[in-house]
């Protein structure tokens, strides 16, 4: 090989070395700035702040549903997608009981500061899932390229799905019902 071969190859290595480097302080950044309380922006900014989420074991697949989300739970009363306002967290006990208003426009989901619903849960991505008005009417649901999954009903989302009062939406470690 010539010298300037030789020379081109350590640069390049040097230039995706530089590059490495910077996407990993960039996530650790990330990291850093994301929310150190449970809820953020919960509609009880008073209550105390809630405890760190159990780990799920080692072994257990990323596919699976959330815990609680397991079952396919049927509405109370149903109504029309419209009528609905509100998500209620149902699980963890900790965080049960808390609600966020789903409003008029979209609700976002996920770890960093910037969501609507910001949740502190080491199965939660950063932008994890967003709740938005369906054109068709309602409500509907998509998962934004998230690791863990966004479950409704305990199936997987593999796109868009309306949502009913009733329906549950399992996000990491977190079951909130739709009312």
């Amino acid at each position: 090989m010539s010298a300037q071969l030789l020379a081109l190859f350590k640069v390049s290595l040097l230039v995706l070395l530089y590059l490495f480097l910077f996407r990993v302080v960039r996530a650790v950044w990330a990291e850093l700035q994301s929310p150190q309380q449970g809820l953020v922006n919960s509609v009880d900014p008073a209550g105390p702040p809630p405890p760190v989420p159990s780990r799920r074991p080692l072994g257990v697949p990323v596919a699976e549903p959330p815990t609680g989300a397991s079952a396919v739970v049927p509405p109370r009363h149903p109504q029309p997608a419209s009528t609905l306002t509100q998500l209620v967290v149902v699980a963890p006990e900790s965080l049960a009981g808390r609600t966020f208003p789903l409003g008029a426009g979209e609700v976002t989901i996920g770890r960093s500061s910037a969501c609507t619903i910001a949740l502190d849960d080491a199965f939660v991505s950063t932008h994890h899932a967003r709740v938005f008005a369906d054109p068709a009417g309602g409500w509907a649901v998509e998962d934004t390229g998230s690791t863990n999954g966004t479950w409704i009903n305990g199936q997987r989302l593999g796109g868009a799905h309306h949502v009913r009062s009733g329906d549950r939406l399992g996000v990491g470690g977190v079951v909130a019902e739709f009312r």
